[in-house]
């Protein structure tokens, strides 16, 4: 085992967003290097950094403080909860690893926050029953993905949703057609200015939107930050997806995420809310889907458990936090 840093981590980003990718019941993208280091960089850049890595993979934490709890080691996402800190596919080896580290570390934390883990995986267990002996054990809030099938086409999408939807949808696509609504696709995106114009579009957009105008849009928030970060790694990975909807001559709705591993994640969409009633953000998704099945990708991770997301996909992996304190 040696403790390393996050520089290293970045340099050595293709290697270990593979290991994420291998990594067994995790959130694989929001595992990856371009989903945490943004989250760091962007929501905590003051806490300290606590990684490790040996022969079985990667663990990848931050020393934060709170009331009550004291100082906790956390993910570098630790805000939704969905980065595993533990990368790798060596179950035993990565149990191992944490308990070297944080053993080796032990002035460092009163609490262990290891979010982003399936409860029924062997890494779970093994991590329960290796601390659970002197440590006590306290288990945290489930969170649920939404995901699409798209191993079957777009055929087999729509063939998966109900009549009724898709009635719907086929109504509001001839309805943007007919007001003369046109779809950029983006998908070979060069970092530094032509990705930054892409942003700075997006944006745009989600400035226009009910959230925007109420003060709650990306540009409110340190959220901007964020995908600003995420944004540049993932052009430069070649992962980042960007959707535009136009309508005379003006971005009017937008899209954007991540493709890894054969899936896509959505990370925002938003529509210019002027024109709510063309049914924007459907079809911000039917193009998404459109575009991601020519492409040949095979899932699409909606995100977190939100009701509209339940009519354009299925539930999907499912994941807890495991609290261990002294």
């Amino acid at each position: 085992m040696i403790r390393t840093d996050l520089a290293a981590l970045e340099a050595d980003a293709q290697a270990f967003d593979a290991l994420a990718a291998g990594t067994p019941k995790v959130d694989s993208f929001c595992t990856s290097s371009a989903w945490v280091l943004s989250a760091h960089e962007a929501f905590h850049p003051e806490q300290e950094p606590y990684v490790f890595r040996s022969d079985a993979g990667w663990l990848v934490l931050a020393r934060g403080h709170a009331a009550g709890l004291g100082a906790y080691l956390a993910p570098l996402e630790a805000m939704w909860g969905l980065a595993s800190p533990l990368v790798g596919a060596d179950d035993a080896g990565l149990v191992t690893l944490c308990e070297e580290a944080v053993s080796a570390h032990g002035h460092a934390w009163d609490a262990l926050w290891f979010c982003g883990l399936n409860a029924d995986s062997p890494l779970f267990r093994r991590l329960a029953l290796r601390f659970g002996t002197h440590h006590r054990l306290f288990l945290g809030p489930v969170t649920r993905r939404h995901v699409a099938d798209l191993s079957d086409g777009i055929d087999g999408f729509w063939r998966d949703r109900a009549r009724v939807f898709r009635k719907n949808q086929r109504r509001a696509r001839r309805l943007a057609d007919e007001a003369g609504v046109v779809w950029e696709w983006h998908d070979a995106i060069a970092e530094g200015p032509e990705r930054a114009a892409l942003f700075a579009r997006a944006l745009d957009v989600d400035r226009r939107s009910w959230k925007g105008l109420a003060g709650e849009g990306l540009g409110d928030s340190d959220m901007a930050h964020f995908y600003e970060r995420m944004t540049a790694r993932l052009a430069r990975a070649g992962r980042l997806r960007v959707v535009l909807g136009r309508l005379d001559g003006e971005d009017v709705a937008m899209g954007f995420g991540a493709s890894f591993a054969g899936s896509f994640r959505g990370l925002q969409m938003s529509y210019d809310d002027r024109f709510r009633a063309l049914s924007l953000g459907n079809l911000v998704q039917i193009e998404l889907i459109t575009r991601l099945c020519a492409e040949g990708i095979t899932s699409y991770d909606l995100g977190t458990e939100m009701d509209y997301k339940r009519r354009w996909s299925d539930l999907g992996l499912e994941t807890t936090a495991l609290v261990i304190r002294r």
